[in-house]
């Protein structure tokens, strides 16, 4: 399933033409300093191999191509996030299907397994976080595994904590989050409670909050807002989760009722608001954490398919959902707080992408394709949107998860470099990337 690398134009004639060869000085032609370069990184989920996506500023080329060892068919798939340690560069994926833990070197373009295997098994972990109090571990609760997982970056040691939780037939939590009071707080998926982890005591754990009922796929996303709260979107639940900075946990906002599916993710934009497309909703989901108001915003948005599954926040300040059953992307003007669908008509039906992330240099969005078969890009600024880099099959869920790299200066080489030493790399822009469905 491996894709050969390359680049594709824009479809329909709107992509603008690759290169630049330079403007006209004093008659001659004056060739123009190449820009910075950056990279994104797509983790496979059914797909073969990582997927490298490398662009440059002021440059319309985009090179795809696959990246890291094959790692072949896994029943159920293998990563769905990636989580940037607080000690290094470096990126740790845990394993959903696989075995073991993957560590990526965004800059040397590396990736390796770490670690010590953990049992068989679908669905065991589906995301991290970096602990931002002791020692930079990172910590994952179950999933459909029995006990949360430590990964240690300083060493590479990876091994299972506390006590075992719930049964390997329950989805018991996705999504994870730090609190600014130190605490590890996951949301619960089919579990009836949050799941507190404290890194202080050797990532031990234990349920906490009111319970919330036997409904399955209660939530999926979860963001820290600038109030030092942590927010849960409604997935099949009713309401929005709030956990405060010191552990306190209830529900807010209005009832959005039994509809299943709503809200897939959540990301926090430079408005100080909390913003999430509609999956199966109608209507976009707008939090105001300072106000404590949460609303529908924007106007209906298709019918009953499974419009959006993920978003981020672009350049100019807005908000960009790449379809996955809709048919255009969606934008999200925060300033406005309106909504609307812009670019290319990408075609109908089959789950098209799931996951999204700013490119570290240029401006633009690139959304990894989970059935589709190109990388999607969207240029906030120009409104455009294309399918870059080689036909990539028909294989399902290829990629659900997309995280941005470092930027390497290609106009003008550091001091260290020159020098023959290793510059510093710049920190990663990202925390955990959830943005599976």
């Amino acid at each position: 399933e491996g894709a050969a690398a390359g680049t594709r134009p824009g479809v329909g004639g709107r992509g603008a033409a690759h290169g630049s060869t330079g403007t006209a000085l004093d008659g001659g032609l004056q060739k123009r300093e190449p820009g910075r370069r950056g990279k994104l990184f797509c983790l496979p989920r059914d797909a073969r191999q990582a997927l490298e996506i490398s662009v440059q500023e002021d440059s319309e080329d985009v090179e795809v191509k696959p990246m890291g060892p094959d790692f072949g068919q896994v029943e159920g798939g293998k990563f769905t996030s990636a989580t940037s340690a607080t000690i290094s560069r470096n990126l740790y994926c845990v394993p959903y299907g696989v075995d073991k833990v993957l560590e990526i070197d965004p800059m040397m373009g590396e990736m390796r397994e770490i670690g010590g295997s953990v049992a068989m098994g679908d669905a065991k972990y589906t995301a991290a976080v970096a602990s931002p109090q002791y020692h930079g571990l990172l910590y994952a609760a179950p999933c459909c595994a029995q006990k949360v997982l430590e990964i240690n970056p300083h060493d590479g040691t990876v091994r299972e904590v506390g006590p075992k939780l719930g049964n390997k037939q329950m989805a018991k939590w996705w999504a994870i989050a730090a609190s600014p009071g130190g605490r590890l707080y996951a949301l619960p998926y089919d579990a009836s409670k949050v799941l507190e982890i404290d890194p202080t005591s050797g990532g031990k754990a234990k349920e906490v909050g009111p319970d919330l009922g036997t409904q399955r796929g209660k939530y999926r996303c979860v963001e820290l807002a600038p109030n030092g709260n942590l927010y849960a979107a409604p997935l099949n639940a009713s309401r929005v989760l709030e956990i405060d900075a010191s552990g306190g946990i209830r529900l807010v906002g209005p009832n959005f009722g039994p509809r299943r599916m709503k809200y897939s993710c959540l990301v926090l934009a430079p408005n100080k608001l909390l913003y999430s497309p509609p999956l199966y909703a109608d209507r976009v989901l707008e939090i105001n954490c300072a106000r404590g108001e949460t609303r529908e915003i924007g106007p209906v948005i298709g019918c009953s398919e499974a419009k959006y599954a993920c978003a981020a926040v672009a350049s100019n300040g807005k908000v960009y959902a790449p379809p996955l059953e809709a048919r255009r992307v969606l934008e999200i003007d925060v300033l406005d707080h309106d909504a609307s669908e812009i670019g290319m008509d990408v075609g109908p039906g089959y789950e098209k992408y799931s996951c999204i992330a700013a490119a570290p240099v240029g401006g633009k969005l690139y959304a990894a394709p989970r059935e589709a078969h190109f990388v999607l890009e969207i240029d906030p600024l120009r409104l455009m949107v294309r399918e870059v880099g080689p036909d990539l099959g028909r294989v399902e869920r290829k990629f659900t998860c997309i995280v941005p790299g470092v930027v390497s200066e290609l106009a003008k080489p550091s001091k260290a470099s020159a020098e023959g030493k290793t510059p510093v790399s710049p920190g990663l822009q990202t925390g955990p990337s959830i943005s599976d469905v």
